[in-house]
């Protein structure tokens, strides 16, 4: 997060809710909330930079850049679970560019789809929670970690905003 941001990059509500729904699926581990973070800040900036409705000003992508190739490879969780993490992390990028081409093209019959690949974070989230507690955890956590995406979204809401209606 940049200095002074004080939105939440992950799930979009309260820092200080989110912050402690992370500690929690991480299961203590600091590494793994500080990787969340790391992910949650790039995302958050290539976002913006990709549908244009924010300005992001010099300092918030050459930050993005230096956590994307410095931070992450030096987070030890990453480090430890790169060979399991890559391929989820590959799909949530698929699914999240898969998820912008269908906006782009505007065909409302695939706005369905978008609004399902655009929350991809969950995915990583709940695969992060596994590596932390195993599956039980995870299971307990997927619940909690869907309400925290989906709950202020309405897909009414995203398709109107979609479509400028």
């Amino acid at each position: 997060m940049i200095e002074g941001d004080t939105r939440n990059l992950f799930f979009g509500h309260s820092v200080k809710n989110e912050q402690q729904l992370i500690e929690n699926f991480c299961a203590g581990n600091e590494s793994a909330v500080a990787f969340m973070g790391i992910v949650s800040s790039i995302s958050q900036v290539w976002d913006d930079l990709i549908d244009k409705d924010k300005p992001v000003g010099d300092a918030a992508i050459n930050n993005m850049m230096w956590q994307a190739l410095i931070d992450l490879n030096d987070n030890s969780f990453f480090v430890t679970h790169a060979g399991q993490l890559l391929p989820v992390m590959k799909k949530a990028i698929i699914d999240w560019q898969a998820s912008c081409v269908h906006e782009q093209a505007g065909d409302p019959k695939m706005l369905k789809v978008s609004y399902i690949k655009r929350s991809c974070v969950t995915d990583l989230a709940v695969f992060v929670a596994y590596l932390c507690g195993g599956l039980e955890h995870s299971v307990q956590w997927a619940v909690e970690i869907e309400r925290a995406v989906f709950r202020d979204d309405n897909f009414n809401d995203y398709v109107r905003e979609q479509i400028g209606a």
